[in-house]
């Protein structure tokens, strides 16, 4: 892959970061009742894009992805926390609002954590001399 379409690759991880940070923020709030018990449909699927999101930039474009996407997520979510003027907030101190700030944090952590640079990332393609023999 060139350095040019990695780049755009990049900011586009960047976006979707964003991107994915924002519904996020409006989907986690949602649940059903079942017999009274709220199940967290909302937090499960924006956690799990989330986390899909930081994994897949992760694999595609190495540690420069991973990172964008996880500032990308992480600028909208930041400016949530801020109390508007009004006294509104996005997200509460609950568990639904902690949930997705905490998880979604935990799963950025992790992937950026694993990731290597593509240009470090070596496959074992058999055995030369007793060593394993590695190419690009």
């Amino acid at each position: 892959m060139s350095d040019y379409v990695r780049s755009l690759g990049t900011v586009g991880l960047g976006v979707l970061g964003a991107v994915t940070g924002v519904c996020g923020a409006v989907v986690s709030r949602m649940d059903a009742r079942v017999l009274g018990v709220p199940l967290p449909y909302g937090l499960v699927l924006a956690v799990a894009a989330a986390t899909l999101l930081f994994w897949q930039a992760r694999k595609l474009c190495g540690l420069a992805g991973a990172t964008a996407a996880a500032l990308g997520w992480g600028v909208p979510v930041v400016i949530a926390l801020w109390p508007r003027p009004e006294g509104d907030i996005v997200f509460a101190a609950d568990g639904f609002g902690l949930g997705y700030i905490c998880l979604g944090v935990v799963a950025a952590a992790w992937n950026v954590g694993r990731a290597r640079d593509h240009h470090e990332e070596f496959r074992t393609t058999g055995m030369v001399d007793g060593r394993a023999r590695r190419t690009r």
